[in-house]
């Protein structure tokens, strides 16, 4: 094999592997992180692990029983016991963040989904979720 064929085919592979280029991968701030753990308690029907997650806001606004009474409500909204939570968006800008999910479960023998989304907000450099003042009513 010639100089310059090795030479081609070496650059090649570095670009094949990848040298250290563009990714589309965003860094993993948490906010995704926390939105998972605030509905898998709501699906959980574990409203302190939920209330956890909640921004100093909303918890000055609603205390642990009267969440615990919108989670209730939220879950007979969603319409079946949700299985799974799966993130599949995540919007940040700087101290916001907006995350969609999915909640999968079954109901009467089929597959369910439930699509929603929380907005979050970074609060003493953890993120916090805000939740929004129609949480739990149709």
């Amino acid at each position: 094999m010639s100089r310059l064929v090795r030479t081609v085919a070496a650059v090649g592979l570095l670009f094949a592997v990848g040298c250290g280029g563009p990714t589309d991968q965003r860094p993993d701030t948490g906010a995704r992180a926390v939105a998972e753990e605030f509905f898998a308690g709501l699906t959980a029907n574990d409203s302190p692990r939920a209330y956890a997650t909640l921004h100093p806001d909303t918890t000055r606004r609603l205390s642990a029983e009267q969440f615990a009474a919108l989670v209730r409500s939220y879950r007979q909204l969603v319409g079946f016991s949700a299985e799974k939570v799966s993130v599949h968006a995540s919007d940040e800008h700087g101290d916001q963040a907006t995350v969609h999910v999915t909640l999968i479960g079954h109901s009467g023998g089929h597959s369910r989904r439930y699509s929603d989304g929380v907005t979050l907000r970074r609060e003493a450099g953890r993120w916090c979720v805000v939740l929004p003042p129609n949480f739990g009513k149709k």
